[in-house]
């Protein structure tokens, strides 16, 4: 991702966000540069925390649904686009 649309998606994020996540300290001394803001540091543990949980619900639904369930490479949803086409030529060939 190019450095201009880094900063486009940031100054989106801030926006929605409605606070700023970074912060530049000027000078060209080696504390100058960019760095979070206290809030943006906080949003960012808060978010990690959120994704984490997202995560093990999502194993644990996944673990629910397939437990002991073998799922095959052609197994298809029933009413799928290859499921209607097979009834469609079996129909017309005992038809």
């Amino acid at each position: 991702m190019s450095y201009r649309n880094a900063w486009g998606y940031l100054r989106e994020l801030e926006k929605a966000a409605g606070f700023k996540f970074v912060e530049r300290a000027p000078g060209g001394n080696p504390r100058s540069g960019m760095r979070l803001t206290a809030r943006g540091s906080e949003f960012l543990a808060r978010y990690g925390k959120f994704q984490r949980g997202l995560e093990r619900a999502a194993a644990r639904h996944f673990e629910r649904a397939f437990r002991g369930r073998s799922v095959s490479a052609r197994a298809r949803p029933s009413g799928s686009p290859g499921t209607r086409a097979r009834s469609a030529r079996a129909s017309a060939e005992a038809g």
